[in-house]
């Protein structure tokens, strides 16, 4: 069986800045800005309605190469998953010297996206990590929902 490349999104889902693929005369072309897709002499959420109806609108599923351009390095993992990290530097509390380090795992096959957050002790070698909380497990689909996700975490 093949693997899906794209979704249709619901309309509840379509925000300002989201980004999808639509159809005209049988070319799929890339829109970042949906009210910039459609003139206003109709009603803009009528017509992207009626397309997402007929299949005229589809969002690519989320891959590697997104999320190493939103700053993550990804490496590989079995079972179709790979990891990300990202460093924030180091931020001092009390001059402890610690910083936060996000490590993500995302598997391909059912589009689940993990993210924790380490607290580093850039101080001490023998003991880099001082604990680690999981902030994020969940469904994640598309770059938009990553990009969200990622926003309300202030990643």
């Amino acid at each position: 069986m093949e693997e899906q490349k794209y979704f249709i999104p619901k309309i509840e889902d379509i925000y300002s800045g989201y980004q999808y693929e639509r159809e005209r005369n049988g070319k799929w072309d890339k829109v970042n800005e949906f009210s910039n897709d459609y003139d206003y002499d109709d009603n803009p959420h009528y017509a992207l309605m009626r397309d997402i109806e007929e299949g005229k609108i589809r969002v690519p599923y989320l891959t590697k190469e997104q999320i190493e351009a939103e700053g993550w390095k990804v490496e590989n993992f079995p079972y179709n998953i790979i990891k990300g990290v990202k460093n924030t530097g180091i931020y001092d509390l009390n001059d402890d010297m610690t910083g936060i380090e996000y490590n993500l795992f995302y598997r391909f096959e059912n589009k689940r996206l993990s993210i924790e957050s380490y607290i580093i002790n850039y101080g001490k070698a023998d003991r880099p990590y001082k604990g680690v909380n999981c902030i994020y497990f969940g469904e994640c689909k598309d770059i938009n929902t990553f990009r969200y996700i990622c926003k309300l975490l202030e990643i």
